[in-house]
């Protein structure tokens, strides 16, 4: 437990560097501009929006991003102009538009020329590139509020938010016989191997796949079936590149109908990223600028069968050797004691759960996540009463996902360090500065729970099982909006939200984990002279249905940025941040928090996107399927 008589002390950390002497406003502005099929139809198209004010400003107060809404015609009737200002990023602002109030666009968008198709939320790559056709964009708003954001403004919650809405129609059933293994249900492997492949023939690459996914002997892609007699002792998997599917084959009409941020990937997408100085990808040891990795094979091994790591190896490589598969590198990951990561936390805890998929039944106030919100195709309906497929082919994209591959290098002595000296200076327990800065205690018990010290008494089962302000299942629930239990800059807050006031869509966003260590557990007591060069971290894979409007999202906006809550203005996530930042503890009873700097933590050390298809579509690339026109 912390002591709380301490001389007040709010100076940044002494290696922290100086603070940006500009102050930049967090408010842009949309103007975009609207030419109606014809001025004639203006009265009906105001008679249209008139009808759905209620709807907009229902939505609008519910997202927190906007300062200033309005519909303006133009004198003559040929235009409408919808001009706001909102805070942060365009992109993220309209697709959360498409999720709470799509049918209000598609309904104001059958009366204007050139629209995108319709209905938006089956469509939202589409209506985003109409956006950008018509949207003034230099025309920027001044903001006398400056660095605030409309939740700085408007403070703590007034209202609940409401109940989310029931289904209309049942949701499809997951076909889990189709979905890849360790996707949407984990394996919870002890060990894995992942090999970075590349194709030198696309005939022969797809005989390789075709060999993974076929009834012939030895290794094949592994489903998300249940187990209905023995665990299995080995799980395989396969994510490929966008250059991948082109090694394979694919016909480039098809290519392109992908994602910008797949298209692209993370070494062209790095900045979006944070990845820059030290997680540059000039410095990467996995997938640098240059190499050529069209495929992620993952290895996985049971609990007491670390075997099967080098038994499947030996298994692998005369497929690779008969397929002219090049292994480009091998990286191995073994899971720490106790389900710990590096840095000494217990793990494999806020998974969501998914509609449609079996699941332990573990109490959690989180809603349970739609299948569309991970997996394409096959009627699955995502976050914006969509599907992640666009025009994609179904054969191709039902029951894929796609997944963030990350190899995030942890300094952990620093970290110990850092708690150590933040320990001695502010008089409080270390343990105590490592939970806030993660949100969890290292048992894994969070702070809105025990936000003074450990209970260590609550299940495994419970871990998951709260919130960070009241909903309308649970109207008297604490709401920790000052962070005075868990700050509001701690990791799991900052990058799962969940019912605290953010801007935008509330319990959205969510990501499947898939991650494990490497390297051996950090002993704090041994001499570093014995195995100076041991290298620390996790390697991780982060599943989800849209790489930019999920991981990047959390990247770029939750974890290095500071406008999607209050208080946050200096600060960037503790655990993630790309370039280190101040962090500050509310402590009651206290006019000024805690505030200290955290140095960088994390470094990017490599990172790749890819398309994990069903099985169907892996056999279907085999077969060529894929080769003409889409």
């Amino acid at each position: 437990m912390h002591d709380t008589r301490i001389t007040p002390d709010t100076q940044a950390y002494p290696s922290a560097p100086a603070a940006a002497s500009a102050v930049e406003n967090v408010m842009q502005g949309l103007n975009l501009f609207l030419r109606l099929k014809s001025p004639a139809q203006m009265p009906a198209l105001l008679a249209t929006v008139a009808g759905q004010m209620s709807t907009v400003r229902e939505a609008l107060g519910g997202l927190h991003y906007v300062h200033f809404a309005r519909f303006v015609p133009t004198p003559d009737g040929s235009m409408l102009l919808v001009i706001t200002e909102f805070d942060g990023d365009l992109r993220s602002y309209i697709m959360d538009f498409v999720a709470v109030m799509g049918d209000v666009f598609t309904a104001i968008l059958e009366f204007v020329a050139g629209a995108p198709p319709l209905p938006v939320s089956s469509y939202p790559d589409e209506f985003w590139q109409f956006i950008q056709a018509n949207n003034l964009a230099k025309a920027q708003p001044w903001s006398a509020y400056g660095r605030a954001t409309v939740i700085d403004i408007i403070g703590s919650r007034r209202t609940l938010p409401p109940a989310p809405a029931p289904a209309i129609v049942p949701p499809p059933e997951v076909d889990l016989k189709d979905i890849q293994a360790n996707v949407v249900r984990g394996f919870r492997a002890e060990a894995a191997r992942h090999f970075a492949l590349a194709f030198t023939d696309a005939q022969k690459a797809r005989g390789f796949i075709g060999a993974l996914t076929d009834d012939s002997p030895g290794p094949k892609i592994s489903a998300a079936s249940p187990w209905h007699d023995a665990r299995p002792t080995r799980c395989l998997t396969v994510g490929l590149t966008h250059d991948g599917l082109g090694a394979l084959g694919v016909a480039d009409a098809t290519l392109a109908l992908f994602t910008q941020a797949y298209r692209e990937g993370p070494v062209v997408r790095a900045s979006q990223l944070g990845d820059s100085g030290t997680n540059a990808p000039s410095n990467w040891t996995f997938n640098p600028p240059g190499a050529v990795i069209h495929a992620l094979l993952s290895l996985f091994a049971a609990p007491g069968h670390l075997h099967v790591l080098n038994d499947t190896t030996a298994e692998l490589k005369p497929l690779f050797e008969a397929f002219g598969v090049t292994l480009v590198s091998t990286d191995d990951a073994k899971a720490l004691p106790k389900d710990e990561v590096h840095f000494g936390y217990r793990d494999s805890i806020g998974q969501p759960r998914i509609a449609g998929v079996p699941s332990k039944g573990r109490p959690d106030m989180q809603p349970e996540a739609s299948p569309g919100e991970f997996l394409l195709g096959c009627g699955y309906i995502n976050q914006y009463g969509g599907n992640f497929l666009g025009n994609l082919p179904a054969a191709l994209g039902n029951n894929a996902t796609y997944a963030a591959v990350r190899v995030l290098e942890q300094d952990v002595a620093g970290f110990e360090t850092l708690l150590t000296e933040v320990s001695a200076r502010f008089g409080v327990d270390r343990e105590w500065v490592a939970a806030k800065l993660m949100g969890r205690w290292r048992n894994g018990e969070p702070l809105i729970l025990s936000p003074e010290a450990p209970r260590n008494t609550m299940a495994f089962d419970h871990l998951n099982n709260f919130d960070f302000a009241p909903n309308a299942a649970n109207s008297t629930y604490f709401d920790d909006f000052d962070g005075s239990r868990c700050p509001i800059g701690a990791h799991i807050r900052r990058l799962n939200p969940r019912g605290a006031l953010v801007t935008g869509k509330p319990h959205s966003r969510r990501l499947i984990r898939r991650g494990m260590a490497y390297g051996s557990k950090f002993d704090a007591g041994a001499d570093p002279a014995e195995n100076p060069a041991e290298k620390r971290g996790l390697f991780g894979l982060f599943i989800c249905g849209d790489l930019e409007m999920q991981f990047e999202f959390m990247l770029n906006v939750w974890a290095n940025k500071n406008i999607a809550t209050t208080g946050e203005i200096n600060g960037s996530d503790p655990i993630l941040s790309s370039s280190g930042g101040t962090f500050s503890i509310p402590v009651i009873g206290r006019p000024l928090p805690i505030s200290f700097y955290v140095p960088q933590l994390v470094t990017t050390k490599g990172a790749l996107y890819i398309l994990m298809p069903g099985l169907s579509g892996l056999r279907a690339l085999a077969s060529n399927a894929f080769s003409g026109s889409p």
